[in-house]
């Protein structure tokens, strides 16, 4: 394996090949413009082998329908040629063809009717071949079961070989439309100095676009509302224009002095002198006393489970944690920033002065009500004319975000008022949030504000514009959708700029998307239901909400679905909502997730529900990055999500910026019970490798965990947290009612019997949960073996007492040197001489199958 490196191969993958002669190249041949081998030649092969790695270029076949060469080692390789009983051809604009090579049809609908109207399919199948281009669309292209193929007969859509194929529901505008804004213009005074000059706009309705969307509330307060209209730049997303600016510095906390600076009370403001180390970092005493007490600010090793494993305080306490008889603050992260108050004290304290760089995020400096906080600070007084302000906050909770709009803001009180109540009905003292949909707030390049009364849309360009290809979605609709059809394909083309869901496959099986860009989206990139359908060798990137969906099976009889993600990069997903929006969100029962390369967004990489399905080989870092309490790898909260294999994946670079609970690779959380982590390499967590979260009958064997805060976390809240003293959560339909939810299922019959034995042995009823001396609420028949670790602060991180009541604890090296083949180029492949491999039972990680491989 190659960590971080991404292999983006077009070809034919999954093909009946047909013999081309010799199956090579003609050496005499040339090479026409567009990259075929014809009689119209302009340049000579020789130059053409000059080839970008698994780069693609059409060929000719005997049949005289395309094939592809691929590149490999510079040179071209042979001529593969597909072996389907039909070829179809379109062309974006061609009109008045028959679908031949020679005279394409015009549009996807004009394919898709001319194959509904064959008397049977040929042998092979049908080939829908796209020229290169772009297919603007403004309703969706369905194929139902009219549309359907057959096995060994698909219907595949497919992009010529070496031409890009664009199905986009968005609108270009060229870059040299825009026009500049001037101090002429009635929002120059509006603007921010900085950006005065550097503005473009477009009025959208001359250019024929009337439809802007709305901004809805969105995010961990449930809506399902799409998105309004978006802006990109050559491919690039743009950014609807925020305060603060997402380019925050981190602050020395090494020196030999620091400041506090803001309003607070007491007034701790001041200057803090170093006076030692603690925690690696220096600590600091403040130069003078305040009411008669002498503060400190220090970091200190936050030995609690679940929560970040350093914390910083400034409180009249020398060491440990903060005196009860004196207010204090705390932030609950490594990194030194804003803390929150406590404990009578007021105010939000920040080390560096205000307006001398751009914070990342605002913080709340109260609540008010349900529905109102208050900020500290000016910002909101150059916001007077802005007619429809939003805000974006985690306003109680560090793993529930919320998007509302502002009903007010009164600048005089420093109070805003929202339109609806956040997740969980409060605002908290210190918790993050920024301000968008502001034209004061275009600040740095690639910010934009559309005024809906006028229609006209700034723009601060990421670059010069001449030439550039400025794209708004318009589509509110699925781009496609497979609504019951069974055995369609979909290869190399890339699908973008819808403002809701890009793709849907609903129902039927055996489909495929393969190659397939999805960027863009309003919403999900691709959900899949159904049997047997997936995704394979795709590029996710840039949607609004999840990357991919994945659903299907059934859970009472434990159907799999057997649906897959495999060998796709996801990145920089959950654009817009930034929690619980997953690179891959998994539910039902027996679906995959093998192999793929997942990073940089702010909640998990994969999300699980439902039973028995495979997470294997992935590369998963950089995810986690605006959230707390989460886990790269998470579920939980069930007794009756069983069965999973979490195994041979690479978990790697995990850190985060809101303060709080901290981050884990693998989590399984509250009670989760029945699932196994085999073989993964966890490695550089901010906070556990494993978080074990009191379930029963969990298997953690054979795994790495480096240059964590712990390598497994523990604890045996099943019982401590929710049923001490006899009172378990018997709510109908509370999340807490595991029993509810594993009865639900019948575990004591077939097929949950012989497949879950451990679960069909648990009482029926909450009075044996609670009896007196009773042990069903601990993590009972879990498993801790054959597990390596080294450089992590502790080895396992207990509340309570877990580890006693698990079936076995054996076998585990706590602190030794795995010696990785090359760890500073992260590949982490074991040494033959790792102690890892004197471990008895141990069984080797393929760590190089880990992550992209060659696309097939």
């Amino acid at each position: 394996m190659k960590p971080l490196h991404v292999l983006v191969v077009a070809g034919l993958v999954g093909l009946p090949l047909a013999a081309c002669g010799d199956g090579a190249l003609d050496p005499d041949a040339t090479v026409d413009a567009d990259g075929g081998v014809g009689a119209d030649a302009h340049a000579p092969l020789d130059a053409a082998l000059r080839c970008e790695p698994d780069a693609t270029q059409a060929c000719d076949c005997e049949s005289g329908v395309p094939g592809t060469a691929t590149c490999s080692a510079g040179e071209w390789g042979a001529c593969a040629c597909p072996d389907y009983g039909r070829h179809v051809f379109v062309s974006p604009g061609a009109s008045g063809g028959d679908g031949t090579l020679d005279a394409p049809l015009g549009t996807l609908e004009e394919a898709r009717d001319l194959v509904r109207a064959l008397e049977g399919l040929p042998a092979g199948g049908v080939a829908i071949w796209l020229r290169g281009g772009v297919y603007e669309r403004r309703e969706t292209l369905r194929l139902t079961e009219e549309d359907a193929g057959e096995a060994g007969a698909p219907i595949a859509w497919r992009a010529f070989p070496g031409e890009t194929v664009r199905i986009t529901g968005g609108t270009n505008l060229s870059g040299g439309d825009f026009r500049p804004v001037d101090s002429d213009s009635p929002v120059w005074d509006r603007l921010d100095e900085s950006a005065r000059g550097r503005i473009v706009q477009i009025d959208l309705g001359a250019a024929g676009i009337a439809d802007f969307g709305a901004l809805a509330r969105r995010g961990f307060c449930r809506s399902e509302a799409s998105s309004p209209l978006e802006v990109s730049v050559d491919g690039e997303m743009m950014t609807l224009a925020r305060w603060p600016d997402a380019d925050a510095a981190a602050v020395d906390a090494t020196g030999e002095s620091i400041e506090v600076f803001g309003a607070l009370t007491p007034d701790v403001t001041g200057t803090y002198l170093r006076v030692g180390e603690s925690d690696g970092v220096s600590a600091y005493r403040r130069d003078g006393l305040v009411d008669g007490q002498q503060y400190y600010l220090r970091r200190v090793a936050f030995d609690r489970v679940g929560d970040d494993p350093s914390a910083w305080f400034l409180s009249t306490a020398e060491s440990g944690l903060p005196n009860a008889d004196a207010p204090w603050w705390a932030r609950y992260h490594a990194d030194l920033g804003v803390m929150s108050p406590g404990n009578g004290a007021r105010g939000l304290p920040d080390f560096v002065p205000s307006g001398t760089r751009p914070p990342e995020l605002a913080y709340v400096a109260s609540g008010v009500s349900s529905t109102a906080f208050t900020y500290e600070g000016d910002r909101p007084s150059r916001w007077t004319e802005a007619t429809d302000p939003w805000f974006h906050g985690w306003w109680s909770r560090s793993w529930a975000d919320c998007r509302l709009g502002a009903a007010s803001i009164d600048t005089a009180t420093r109070t805003v008022t929202l339109t609806g109540e956040p997740s969980y009905g409060e605002f908290r003292a210190g918790q993050p949030y920024y301000a968008f949909n502001l034209l004061e707030e275009i600040t740095v390049p690639g910010e934009y504000y559309l005024d809906r009364s006028s229609g006209v849309l700034y723009l601060y360009p990421p670059r010069p514009l001449a030439g550039a290809e400025v794209v708004v979605s318009e589509l509110d609709d699925y781009l496609l959708d497979l609504d019951g059809a069974s055995h369609v394909e979909l290869h190399d083309v890339t699908l973008e700029s819808g403002r809701t869901q890009l793709v849907r496959v609903h129902g039927g099986s055996d489909n495929l998307l393969v190659g397939v860009t999805l960027r863009n989206g309003g919403g999900i990139g691709v959900s899949l239901s159904g049997t047997r359908n997936g995704i394979r060798d795709c590029t996710v990137h840039d949607t609004a909400t999840i990357g991919v969906r994945i659903s299907g099976g059934e859970r009472a009889s434990l159907t799999p679905s057997g649906n897959f993600v495999e060998n796709c990069h996801i990145h920089h997903f959950g654009r817009t909502e930034w929690t619980y929006r997953a690179g891959v969100a998994l539910g039902g029962v027996g679906n995959r997730v093998e192999n793929n390369l997942i990073h940089s967004a702010p909640h998990s990489a994969i999300l699980f529900d439902g039973n028995d399905h495979l997470i294997a080989r992935n590369e998963i870092h950089d995810v986690c990055e605006y959230s707390s309490d989460a886990g790269a790898v998470y579920s939980g909260r069930s007794w009756s999500k069983r069965g999973t294999l979490i195994e041979h994946n690479f978990i790697h670079h995990l850190t985060t910026r809101v303060e709080g609970h901290g981050v884990h690779a693998i989590y399984m959380d509250d009670c989760l019970s029945g699932n196994l982590a085999v073989g993964n390499v966890l490695y550089a967590a901010t906070n556990y490798g494993i978080l074990h979260g009191g379930g029963r009958d969990v298997v953690m064997v054979n795994n790495l965990m480096v240059g964590t805060a712990a390598g497994v976390g523990a604890d045996d809240r099943c019982f401590s947290w929710r049923v001490p003293r006899g009172r378990p959560n018997t709510t109908p339909g509370d999340s807490w009612n595991l029993l509810e939810d594993l009865q639900r299922f019948s575990p004591r019959e077939e097929p949950w019997a012989s497949t879950y034995p451990a679960a069909a042995a648990m009482p029926t009823e909450w009075s044996e949960y609670i009896a007196e001396g009773s042990t069903w609420l601990y993590p009972e028949g879990s498993r801790l073996e054959r597990n390596l670790g080294f450089n992590n602060r502790t080895w396992v991180r207990e509340s309570g007492e877990p580890l006693s009541h698990y079936a076995s604890v054996a076998n585990n090296v706590e602190d030794a040197d795995p010696l990785f083949v090359d760890e500073p180029n992260l590949d982490l492949s074991l040494a033959p001489e790792s102690p890892a491999r004197a471990i008895p039972g141990f069984e080797e990680i393929p760590f190089d199958a880990i992550g992209l491989q060659p696309r097939r």
